[in-house]
């Protein structure tokens, strides 16, 4: 779906009649692209952290005295900016990891056995402490952990200057609904003022709804992500 399709949509359905931001004009313009495009960057973010929209593997190399490991940037091997004295993310610069870590999903082992998160009854689980961090209890120097994470979307430029023409939104269609009413509910909150408020609250249950209605259908696939890429490169 391109930028402009969406922005077209909002200027001739809910938002036709609003002035963006107190503006004497009616519908989106140029000069509101930096607030409408900043709502529908937060309302992708929200999406894409709900639903297994965008998943992504990262490797990480396991130390006997680490035992918490961060998605973050710092601890890449393709960062050569980084000072951080042990790089435990396995990268590599033609594919680098760039931190857009949203939810941890699954973790494999070396030997490609998925370890369960979060469950203190499992003798090998894992633990997120954080939504990029990873706790290890036991490990050894020669272990390679495998991640499997929900990714961020691609971020929409918000400068006036930019092109809707130019620029896709990466959504699934059944969800496109839902950012629709995500965005409409942050315009009329930043209007402000009580039918304005009331406005935003009916569309922010209407993107509950819609979200609701995909968790129960069969629009998503089921199946969870099957961990082929460190036996694919050797290590089991």
């Amino acid at each position: 779906m391109k930028l402009s399709d969406f922005l077209d949509g909002l200027t001739t359905g809910e938002l036709s009649q609003v002035y963006i931001g107190g503006k004497e004009s009616y519908g989106i313009i140029a000069e509101d692209y930096p607030a409408i495009t900043r709502f529908i960057n937060s309302g992708l973010t929200a999406l894409y952290t709900r639903f297994p929209l965008k998943l992504k593997e990262v490797s990480i190399q396991n130390y006997p005295h680490i035992h918490t490991y961060y998605l973050r940037k710092e601890f890449a091997v393709s960062n050569t900016e980084s000072n951080q004295p042990i790089k435990y993310i396995v990268d590599s610069k033609y594919a680098p990891f760039i931190g857009d870590v949203l939810k941890i999903d699954q973790v494999f082992s070396e030997e490609g056995f998925e370890r369960r998160l979060n469950d203190e009854s499992a003798p090998y689980s894992v633990f997120t402490p954080e939504f990029d961090a990873l706790v290890i209890p036991f490990n050894e120097d020669t272990n390679m952990t495998s991640v499997i994470y929900r990714a961020n979307h691609e971020k929409i430029p918000t400068e006036e200057s930019i092109d809707p023409d130019k620029i896709s939104i990466t959504l699934p269609p059944y969800l496109e609904a839902a950012l629709h009413s995500y965005v409409v509910s942050r315009v009329f909150k930043s209007i402000g003022g009580e039918s304005n408020l009331n406005e935003a609250m009916l569309h922010e249950n209407q993107y509950e709804l819609v979200c609701s209605r995909v968790e129960t259908s069969s629009l998503l696939n089921a199946d969870q992500f099957t961990n082929m890429k460190l036996e694919n490169n050797g290590w089991v």
